[in-house]
């Protein structure tokens, strides 16, 4: 089973409110900086999960934590601290999920971006065989 999900996030940086659009940008209020825009897309491949990070705006101005967490319990499995520069892309793959046949999650922690607490994508996938 393959399930695509894609999600566009406007997060004012230093601001409020994050905003989700499926297909169109949002518009956030801005502080100090430009807003963050990205897209998440989630997916299954083979036994994994997916997740793919796109930057549609400008370098992010410090690194921020990916949590991939197990929707169940919340339970963390897996970690990523990177900054986001413009134009970048990046995946970050959780090997052999389909086999817990649990649904996993990816939370975006910055303390310069107003995020959710709230994941920005989620997954379930199931093992073929």
């Amino acid at each position: 089973m393959k399930k695509l999900v894609s999600m566009l996030i406007v997060a004012a940086a230093c601001a409020g409110n994050v905003a989700h659009a499926a297909d169109r940008p949002v518009e956030t209020a801005q502080a100090t900086s430009a807003p963050v825009r990205i897209e998440v897309l989630s997916h299954c491949r083979n036994d994994d999960a997916v997740f793919t990070i796109r930057n549609h705006g400008e370098s992010w101005p410090a690194s921020a934590r990916f949590v991939v967490l197990r929707t169940v319990d919340d339970r963390v499995i897996k970690m990523r601290q990177t900054k986001i520069l413009a134009g970048d892309e990046a995946d970050i793959v959780i090997r052999g999920v389909a086999k817990t046949g649990v649904e996993v999650a990816l939370r975006i922690d910055a303390t310069w971006a107003a995020f959710s607490d709230e994941p920005v994508s989620r997954v379930h996938c199931a093992s073929q065989g």
